[in-house]
């Protein structure tokens, strides 16, 4: 037990260091190439901080567990917006500057409501697998399109002085630092939670959610407390469209997930749910901030959700 304890604190120094310098280096590199902080915090930082989830659901799904691979995703999205968005509203205001988070939130809620379709029928085919990862190549095709850059012309920040080279390279080392990171908490909360006695659902959409997570929160409450605002609520849309379009679609595509009657019966509504509070907290678009009164809002629906997933156990 003690040993799974040091783990976990090593963990969460690889969480903090690795989000530090990924925000850091991120923003060098979207200022060398004149791309906009929340194309950054809807692509990069996003897909990096989700390196975990992928990891977690791919051998779930390869292992036989579809369970862990649908719950992973399912609480990762829950608690990206109610937890990590609480928590980081609680400690910051966070503005709204930008009106065309509208559109990224539209995917967001489109990819979630093709998993909501599928759930219907109990299991994401190869077929539904297809369809989401190519709504993905879709909206990143079009993140990266000179139309979308338009949005941003008054966005896009002065060039950093710093090697462009040396930048992606503490990326990558960020983002292994990151999957690392996460990858020690989870597997080491994991046995805790199982000498305790907890059920693999529970553990899925709970501990090994919100481990997964953990770089989403740490990430975006450094861009925050940074002044990066667009990272850090781009973070969040871009994680949540990468973790049902990317980790579900391209899982699926290898491997078809079944869906369990809880999930699709109780979890996917708090899906939709809480992509609806996002929006609703973000209004009005491009002048209001989600404070500290919305952030608790938010942390009590997430206790809520919590409290009803373990009396249904």
């Amino acid at each position: 037990m003690i040993i799974n304890l040091l783990y976990l604190i090593i963990g969460f120094v690889l969480l903090i260091g690795g989000a530090n310098y990924l925000i850091k280096s991120s923003v060098a590199v979207a200022s060398k190439f004149g791309i906009p902080h929340m194309v950054v915090g809807l692509t990069i930082v996003a897909f990096g901080t989700s390196a975990p989830e992928l990891f977690v659901s791919l051998i779930a799904a390869i292992k036989g567990h579809p369970e862990i691979a649908v719950g992973n995703v399912v609480g990762s999205n829950i608690a990206n917006i109610l937890l990590i968005v609480g928590i980081v509203s609680v400690i910051v205001n966070i503005p709204i500057v930008n009106k065309s988070i509208l559109l990224d939130w539209t995917i967001m809620m489109i990819v979630s409501i093709i998993f909501y379709l599928f759930a219907l029928i109990n299991k994401i085919n190869r077929a539904g697998g297809l369809l989401l990862f190519f709504t993905l190549i879709l909206y990143l095709s079009y993140l990266f399109s000179p139309k979308r850059k338009e949005h941003f012309e008054e966005e896009i920040p002065e060039p950093i002085k710093a090697s462009i080279f040396l930048s992606i390279f503490i990326i990558i080392l960020s983002i292994i630092s990151l999957a690392f990171g996460s990858s020690l908490l989870v597997d080491n909360t994991a046995i805790i939670a199982r000498k305790i006695g907890i059920s693999e659902r529970i553990i899925a959409i709970t501990i090994i959610a919100v481990g997964t997570s953990l770089p989403e929160l740490v990430t975006s409450l450094v861009a925050a407390m940074k002044k990066n605002m667009d990272i850090s609520i781009g973070n969040i849309i871009g994680s949540n469209i990468f973790n049902i379009a990317g980790i579900l679609g391209l899982t699926s595509i290898i491997k078809p997930i079944p869906i369990s009657y809880t999930t699709s019966n109780f979890d996917v509504y708090w899906v939709l749910g809480s992509a609806i509070f996002l929006l609703l907290i973000c209004i009005p678009l491009g002048k209001g901030k989600i404070t500290f009164l919305e952030g608790l809002i938010a942390l009590i629906l997430y206790s809520i959700y919590i409290m009803l997933l373990l009396i249904m156990k």
